[in-house]
């Protein structure tokens, strides 16, 4: 049974199409059932009856991006090994367990913010200041990588006034290569990952107690 909120998917693949893309794809259809002995029996479904599936498929992840296999190898080898991926989703998760935005067959916790930190060595990406204060509030200790941006609200929660670092900061290292770091994920407007971010970035370990 294949449910839909589309009228016409269910008239095209039932009856076929006047337009010849359509109906050679209501043909294949056709074909692959007769092949396999499926019965396919296709039913419309209002809307207001699949709100919930509705509006997920319309969710997108604008932090939907990530950092190279081989940098967060070399971080990895520095503070590691880290236990979870705490922003992440099926396709860009560097680590077995690992945190999702929504719900996938493979993720440890939808919504990392859910879960406790203290047991485990983070990697938080997204969401700077919440995470912080997620991981001081569990006292765990973890790994972010961030841009160098000053002018940010994280800025502070990472640096003091004298530019000497956090109490729950253990060590920052600095790179000026972003291009050799983050990777677009299936967000295109996102600039993490192009030839459009040139920030610096830093790399802070949190031990906090």
């Amino acid at each position: 049974m294949w449910h839909t909120d589309s009228k016409n998917c269910v008239s095209i693949i039932e009856k076929g199409s006047t337009n010849a893309c359509l109906n050679e794809f209501a043909l294949e259809i056709f074909k692959v059932c007769a092949k396999n002995a499926i019965t396919l029996r296709v039913v419309w479904l209002s809307r207001d009856e699949s709100t919930i599936a509705d509006s997920l498929s319309k969710m997108i992840d604008f932090d939907d991006y990530g950092v190279k296999k081989e940098f967060f190898d070399y971080v990895d080898a520095l503070f590691g090994p880290h236990d979870v991926d705490r922003f992440a989703n099926e396709v860009n998760h560097l680590l077995p367990r690992y945190n999702s935005l929504a719900w996938t067959p493979s993720t440890e916790a939808v919504d990392a913010f859910s879960v406790s930190w203290k047991n485990d060595n983070n990697n938080p990406v997204n969401l700077i200041p919440k995470a912080i204060n997620h991981l001081v509030a569990c006292k765990g200790q973890g790994t972010l990588v961030a841009p160098y941006w000053p002018s940010s609200p994280f800025f502070p929660m990472i640096f003091g006034e004298d530019n000497s670092v956090r109490e729950y900061v253990s060590e920052v290292l600095w790179f000026n290569c972003p291009h050799d770091i983050y990777v677009q994920g299936r967000n295109s407007q996102s600039i993490f990952g192009t030839n459009q971010f040139t920030s610096d970035v830093i790399v802070v370990r949190f031990i906090c107690k």
